[in-house]
């Protein structure tokens, strides 16, 4: 295995010689400031392992629904040849403001046709884009568009129109931000080398940089048409000629949104309505809920208002007034919407839905609730009520009628409601050299990642209503109501789904036979991954189960107690009397740590190198620190120490050690280590400079720091901690630990791989992987995954810098990625970090 990871270092600094790079050393800059273009297309990429992605159209099918009619009609269009197009694999919608043409894409597997539609309902076809190509934003009622492509690129929607590129050369990346901009104009969010710039583009001129409009502490946000920037403590509007109104907001993180020029900026110590023209913002004495900000892309007229007495109120975004109802307490908060006059939805009960006047706080009228949640007023007759189920209904408020219709509400256009029906989460297996097939369409029961078999081939087990085993390779399946665990290399059942049995799935047999054979008296069965088996408790020995032939085996292990674990090791953890064992592979057990007596529940988290043993004592919790090879070798932390752990019920929190053991911490410009002194030591002091992230493998440390002086990569040297200096500006920023000889560090501007056995690093082309952490090693060099923006699943080849599309299916955003397979590696990591195949 360490020759492959071995071979990626090689690419990686072949890649970096080939762009000018050189050796890192402590405080030398290796010259990023100068991005490189976007990767091109490998013209024949090599064979793949095999890859999952998780499917999901987000809109395959859209309605429009008016006010007075009882059906919707599909904007799919009815002549597909007509509009070059095989098949209508997914609808998004593009621009849909209220007395302009309704503008939205259709999509094969390969092109996406801008069409508009008319108030009278005409159709248009408009141009024709690749699924794989940038998104566009359009401006002037749909005459002309704008998307990123290396440059800014500047067309007509006329048939025939031809794209104008215009460079832009302080581009540091692609812009974060390209949003229509008032009536006539785009804007674009551009980050330069001073901060982010924000560029006018107009129809028929050259693009105009406005300047540096915030610096990277903060960012660009657009939305109805106005541009803002948003930094720490404040706020401002952008106008057309680049000056920026300033005003101040809460400190801290905080959700915004946007109506027009006015914004209501929400964070933990209070709600706050900005208005950015007036340069004014006033403190509201009630708040909007969460669960209400999560339904809008935008703020409405009027948004519903929750105050601490328990009364309702209506807060105007035009004109900030609010209005309190307290006769409204009887409603369902935050299950209610308001018009200006009227506050409808559930009541606290929901069992009906109740209107209720503004003004008097009297309810108007009741039905019965049928278990729908308000989402919006289309008219001032009519209520559109969002079901759980994916059905809408509408009440006409005048009659009580109701009229019901299949979709989800996407939004309103004029007097029309915007109904979308989506297709099922679709699980596909794709690669190079490989034909690519869809596995599932069903999100009731496989919208959830599989647990994957590391049988030869690898198999993939859904769960949910029964089991599926499926072999991506040939798509042949095996289905069930086993209960099925994974655990290596098989897929396990213990005692409980199938009575006192232990069994497993024997793949041999051609219809697929779960064999079992009795377990009586069993109890906390365990996957134990490194050796495909499953071991157990019975009474107060310890017990495994394996195959031998086509039967299920067992192995007395011994007088021991299983311990909960969260073993990235495959291990199995279990102690006798006071003595802590770890069992290897070869199934020994091995690694003998007393505790001090007087402990109840105890849990073992390994790392890479080290493992951690939770103690739970009557008045404190304590946490040893051992090292899982060579001589038995431990500490106990520190109470400093464990204080600065994840408790036993936060093990998913991440977790940094070192190469002694020590637990490290950031602490702003610091990086501390705590472990047997009850005072930590001081690995780095940055004063001035934050810690933004902090990452560990192997007893090896990487962070990414930014400050005065810029931005910054520390890690952990053989001789000490070693840094390069990655921008002259500050910037936020995170890091992703792939494998041993790549780290990814995403910064505010630009990417970064890494290589800590080299110690090298190298700028990604502009546009390249965006969020860095989304991605996955797929073999030696090339990565795998999403790009923002972009249809379907690539992949970068860091020896040529090549981003090939691997699987492209209309609009629809595909995520997350598994790789089966990788040379050398015996289980990939899903994202945040954990194994394919954990221990249970």
């Amino acid at each position: 295995m360490r020759s492959l990871r071995r071979l990626a270092a090689a690419l990686l600094v072949l890649s970096s010689c080939q762009d000018g790079g050189e050796p890192l050393s402590t405080l030398v800059i290796p010259g990023p400031d100068v991005p490189r273009e976007s990767p091109g297309v490998d013209p024949n990429p090599a064979p793949s392992p095999p890859v999952i992605g998780v499917v999901t159209s987000g809109q395959a099918d859209l309605h429009v629904w008016p006010a007075g009619d009882m059906t919707s009609a599909s904007l799919a269009p009815p002549d597909l040849d007509a509009f070059g197009l095989q098949a209508a694999l997914s609808i998004q919608l593009v621009r849909w403001e209220s007395g302009e043409p309704l503008f939205y894409e259709v999509a094969d597997e390969a092109n996406a046709v801008l069409v508009r539609r008319d108030e009278a309902g005409t159709l248009h076809r408009l141009r024709t884009r690749s699924v794989t190509s940038p998104t566009r934003t359009l401006a002037a009622n749909g005459r002309w568009e704008v998307w990123w492509d290396g440059g800014l690129m500047v067309q007509s929607t006329a048939m025939g129109a031809e794209p104008r590129r215009y460079p832009v050369p302080d581009a540091l990346n692609a812009p974060r931000e390209v949003f229509a901009w008032g009536d006539d104009l785009i804007g674009a969010a551009v980050p330069a080398s001073d901060g982010w710039h924000v560029w006018r583009i107009a129809e028929d001129v050259a693009p105009t940089d406005l300047g540096a409009v915030v610096s990277f502490e903060g960012e660009v946000r657009a939305a109805d048409g106005v541009c803002t920037v948003w930094y720490p403590g404040g706020a401002g509007r952008v106008a057309f000629d680049g000056s920026v109104s300033r005003v101040s907001i809460p400190e801290g993180r905080a959700t915004y949104l946007f109506f027009g020029s006015k914004a209501l900026v929400m964070s933990n110590t209070e709600h706050r309505w900005v208005d950015f023209v007036r340069n004014t913002s006033r403190t509201l004495a009630a708040r909007l809920s969460a669960d209400t900000v999560l339904a809008y892309r935008r703020a409405a007229r009027y948004e519903v208002l929750n105050y601490p007495n328990g009364s309702l109120g209506v807060l105007d975004m035009e004109t900030g007034a609010t209005q309190e109802v307290r006769a409204a307490a009887g409603l369902s908060w935050p299950k209610v919407t308001s018009d200006g006059r009227r506050l409808v939805g559930l009541d606290t009960g929901a069992q009906e839905v109740r209107v209720v006047d503004v003004a008097t706080g009297a309810t108007l009228t009741r039905w019965p609730a049928s278990g729908r949640t308000p989402w919006s007023l289309l008219t001032d007759r009519f209520l559109l009520l969002l079901a759980v189920d994916g059905v809408t209904a509408r009440l006409d408020l005048e009659t009580g009628r109701v009229a019901l219709q299949d979709g989800d509400v996407a939004g309103v256009w004029g007097g029309l409601a915007l109904l979308v029906q989506t297709w099922p989460t679709e699980t596909w297996t794709m690669g190079f050299g490989r034909s690519t097939r869809r596995l599932f369409t069903d999100t009731r029961r496989w919208a959830t990642l599989p647990d994957v078999v590391r049988s030869s081939p690898p198999r993939l087990l859904f769960g949910g209503d029964g089991e599926v085993l499926v072999d991506p390779e040939d798509g042949s399946r095996w289905e069930g109501r086993a209960g099925l665990f994974v655990s290596g290399a098989r897929a396990w059942v213990c005692p409980g789904s199938q009575g006192d049995v232990v069994g497993f799935l024997d793949l041999t047999a051609s219809a697929g036979l779960v064999r079992t054979a009795p377990a009586a008296g069993t109890s906390g069965c365990r996957a134990w991954p490194a050796r495909s088996s499953v071991a157990f408790q019975r009474g107060d020995a310890l017990e495994e189960a394996t195959v031998e032939g086509s039967a299920v085996a067992f192995r007395a292990l011994g007088d021991y107690q299983l311990l909960e674990t969260w073993d990235g090791q495959s291990d199995l953890w279990a102690r006798q009397g006071a003595a802590v064992f770890r069992f290897g592979q070869d199934g020994q057990p091995s690694l003998r740590w007393r505790l001090p007596e007087g402990f109840g529940r105890v849990v073992v988290r390994a790392a890479a190198h080290r493992a951690l043993i939770y103690a739970e004592y009557d008045d404190a919790q304590r946490v040893f620190s051992v090292a899982l090879s060579g001589a038995v070798d431990g500490f106990e932390l520190s109470a400093a120490g464990t204080a600065a752990l994840p408790g036993v019920d936060g093990l998913l929190e991440r977790l940094v050690l070192d190469a002694q053991g020590r637990v490290l911490v950031a602490r702003e410009g610091r990086i501390l280590a705590y472990g047997a002194s009850e005072e930590p030591e001081v690995i780095l002091d940055l004063p001035g400079d934050t810690v933004r992230d902090l990452v560990g493998m192997g007893g090896r440390w990487i962070a990414y720091v930014s400050g005065p002086q810029g931005a910054h990569l520390w890690w952990s040297g053989a001789e000490g901690p070693r840094s390069v200096r990655l921008s002259t500006v500050a910037m936020p920023g995170f890091i992703r630990w792939k494998d041993e000889a790549l780290v990814l560090v995403r910064a505010a501007a630009a990417e970064y791989a890494f290589d800590p056995i080299q110690e090298r690093v190298h700028r990604l082309p502009r546009g390249g992987l965006g969020e860095g952490g989304d991605w996955q090693v797929l073999d030696a060099g090339r990565l795998v995954g999403t790009r923002p923006g972009w249809a379907g699943v690539w992949v970068w080849n860091t020896a040529n810098d090549a981003m090939t599309p691997m699987l492209q299916r209309g609009l629809q955003w595909i995520s997350p990625v598994i790789v089966l397979e990788a040379p050398g590696a015996a289980a990939q990591t899903l994202p945040g970090g954990w194994s394919a195949d954990p221990p249970r």
